[in-house]
């Protein structure tokens, strides 16, 4: 390890906030800048920094932290092999979001609101920030999945359009309807700014950015962590968006992105997987499909794929055995009541099918007609 091989960091930033010394990292040089400056990413966020040894972009390195004082120094460990060309695989797989990012955010904006209102807790929060973290907890609200079945779906929809993934184009859009040179134009995109994901985390990262909150991050861990969370999830959040605009560009017949979907607390994980094809075929009526893959008690993971034509749905249940199987049969009558107002005709059939199961997530990428689906929960 050469005590010389330094990359000197501002301290304190919002992605920098909370590491201490001997902290190990990963690291990647994502470009050169000038003055032997080079922009890294840490994690997937990254940062400008003065670099004071020899690299190149796309180089990986490992790395310790030696002082995290006024200034943030990572000292080289050893260089990594090197990764992955990412023009093979830029826009591979899905855009997504991880749950666990959500909620470990979640989790850091409960415990510090509920910290700082405490009897005998000294509360360091003013009111801007305390506002800024309330509508964040807003956000990230989990999702009922007992509620009404018209609330839930317009709650889902809600989720995935203020996910912080479509941010610029809802503005743009808002901005278009509203072109005239109206001097009011700018109120349609409070409400968007408003119930916006990554609004709000742009907002929140504005105020540690200030001097104010500067001197939260140096004088409060709670609030480091916090900000680290934030910075995590604001990261995503862009990569997916990059991912996306990298799908645009490809020859995929279908692009999409995975939606986390924090649940109550006790209850299993969620994510909401969307497909769309990028060019229609003229003519063709396709229909809406769906795919469902649940872990029930007791029966274990059950796979049921949608089809609606018009107003017709048609459901196909695959479980793993046949013991599964009787069970889902003796409940397929309540199945088509509880359908039966929102479509003309439903049809379902049960099958015992483990490899349809396994095969839930191989299929996004299969050409069309070969199980693509347009949504997936």
């Amino acid at each position: 390890m050469d005590i010389h091989a330094i990359i000197d960091l501002p301290q304190p930033t919002l992605e920098t906030a909370g590491l201490s010394a001997g902290d190990l990292l990963r690291v990647r040089v994502a470009a050169l800048e000038q003055n032997g400056r080079a922009l890294i990413d840490i994690g997937r966020f990254r940062v400008s920094a003065d670099i004071r040894f020899p690299t190149a972009a796309g180089d990986t390195l490992l790395v310790r932290v030696a002082d995290a004082g006024n200034r943030l120094n990572l000292q080289l460990v050893q260089r990594c092999p090197p990764a992955e060309s990412p023009a093979t695989s830029a826009a591979a797989g899905p855009a997504r979001v991880d749950l666990q990012t959500l909620l470990d955010l979640r989790q850091q904006v409960q415990q510090l609101l509920a910290g700082a209102g405490r009897s005998g807790s000294a509360d360091f929060l003013a009111a801007a920030p305390r506002q800024a973290l309330e509508a964040l907890g807003n956000c990230l609200a989990p999702i009922d999945p007992e509620s009404e079945p018209g609330a839930l779906s317009r709650a889902i929809a809600r989720r995935c359009e203020e996910g912080g993934l479509f941010l610029e184009a809802r503005l743009a859009h808002a901005a278009s309807r509203d072109s005239g040179g109206n001097p009011s134009a700018h109120l349609a995109a409070a409400p968007i700014l408003a119930s916006d994901l990554k609004a709000r985390l742009l907002f929140l990262k504005a105020y540690a950015d200030s001097a104010e909150g500067a001197q939260l991050l140096t004088q409060h861990r709670e609030f480091s962590a916090l900000m680290r969370a934030a910075g995590r999830l604001l990261a995503e959040i862009r990569s997916a968006q990059e991912h996306l605009a990298r799908q645009a560009q490809t020859a995929e017949p279908f692009h999409m992105f995975h939606m986390a979907l924090p649940l109550p607390e006790g209850r299993a994980a969620a994510a909401l997987k969307i497909a769309w094809r990028s060019r229609r075929r003229s003519g063709a009526v396709e229909g809406h499909r769906a795919s469902l893959l649940l872990t029930i008690e007791r029966i274990g993971p059950v796979r049921a794929d949608l089809l609606l034509l018009q107003r017709s749905l048609t459901v196909g249940v695959y479980v793993s055995d046949a013991s599964a199987r009787d069970w889902v049969e003796q409940h397929v009558g309540e199945l088509r009541g509880a359908l039966a107002p929102f479509f003309e005709n439903v049809g379902v059939q049960v099958s015992v099918s483990q490899a349809r199961i396994e095969r839930f997530a191989a299929e996004e990428y299969r050409a069309a007609g070969e199980g693509q689906v347009d949504v997936r929960i």
